[in-house]
C-alpha cells in the first residue's frame, strides 16, 4: 500500500500508527488547501486499503506472551486492556476480578475456584465471540445496503479502483460508502479485457467495448486502462443470486 500511495504522490509513514496518522493528516490538510477533489478520493482509497490488512486486537494472558507483543498498534500504546463497561464485554468483568484477587492475595484461590486454565479459555472464548459479533455486524450492514440497492439501484456512479486482479477489480464507490468487485467475465458481451503486468507487481487491465455494445450503446470511447486509483463509471445494485450482496457493473471511463 505504501508503494502504491507513493506512486500517486502520497508519502505515508507506516512505522507506527502515530506516524501513519500524522502523514495522513498532513495529506488531508494539503487536499483541503488545494481543493483538488482527486486528493480527497485518493485519501479515501488509501484509508480503505490500509484498513483491510489490519489484524484485529486479541485478548491474551499476559504471563503467556512475551512483553514485546503487548503493544497495541492502532492505539500506539505499550499495553492495553478492557476494564470498564461490564454490560458490554465479558472481559470487562474478568479483568477486575483477577485484579481484585491479586490485590487481596487470593489469586491461588481464584484459580482453584475457576480452574487452572480458566483465563486461557475465557480469553479464547472472548476472541471467538468478539470476532463473531464483528462479522455479524458487518454482514448485517452489507445485507441492508444490498436490499436498499435492490429497490434503489444506482445506474451510474464514480468508482475508484483500489485493487486489480486478473479478470476483475475492486472499486470504492463513495456514493454508497462501500467497496465492490467488478467481474469482467460477467460482462463478456459488453467488454473485451486483457491483463498487462509491468513485472514489478503492478497490474493493468486493458478494457474495450465489443463492437456490438459500442454500436448499441452509442459509445464514444475505445480503451480504458483499469489500474490503481483510476476513476471509472460503475452501476451498483443487488445480486440476484445468494448470498445477498451488492453487485457492481462496469459502465465505462469516468
Amino acid at each position: 500500500v505504501k508503494e502504491m500511495a507513493v506512486a500517486c504522490g502520497v508519502d505515508i509513514d507506516i512505522s507506527t500508527s502515530e506516524s501513519l496518522q500524522r502523514t495522513l493528516n498532513a495529506f488531508t490538510k494539503r487536499a483541503a488547501a488545494t481543493g483538488d477533489p482527486d486528493d480527497d478520493l485518493k485519501l479515501q482509497a488509501i484509508t480503505s486499503m490500509l484498513t483491510s490488512p489490519f489484524q484485529p486486537a486479541e485478548y491474551f494472558i499476559a504471563s503467556e506472551v512475551d512483553q514485546n507483543e503487548y503493544h497495541h498498534y492502532a492505539l500506539n500504546i505499550p499495553y492495553y486492556t478492557h476494564f470498564t463497561s461490564p454490560i458490554r464485554r465479558y472481559a470487562d468483568c474478568v479483568v477486575p476480578r483477577v485484579l481484585q484477587a491479586t490485590l487481596d492475595g487470593s489469586l491461588d484461590e481464584y484459580r482453584e475456584e475457576n480452574g487452572k486454565d480458566a483465563e486461557v479459555f475465557i480469553a479464547e472464548r472472548c476472541n471467538e465471540m468478539k470476532t463473531a459479533a464483528k462479522r455479524a455486524q458487518e454482514r448485517s450492514d452489507r445485507v441492508f445496503l444490498s436490499i436498499y440497492l435492490k429497490h434503489n439501484p444506482v445506474a451510474e456512479a464514480m468508482g475508484v479502483v483500489v485493487g486489480v486482479g486478473e479478470k476483475s477489480f475492486t472499486v470504492l464507490v463513495p456514493e454508497v460508502g462501500a467497496e465492490g468487485r467488478v467481474y469482467l467475465d460477467d460482462q463478456r458481451e459488453k467488454f473485451n479485457h486483457k491483463l498487462v503486468e509491468d513485472g514489478k507487481g503492478g497490474k493493468t487491465i486493458k478494457v474495450g467495448p465489443t463492437e456490438k455494445h459500442r454500436v448499441e450503446a452509442g459509445l464514444d470511447w475505445q480503451n480504458l486502462d483499469v489500474k490503481l486509483f483510476q476513476k471509472v463509471r460503475v452501476a451498483v445494485t443487488c445480486k440476484e443470486e445468494m448470498p445477498v450482496d451488492i453487485k457492481v457493473w462496469l459502465v465505462g471511463p469516468y
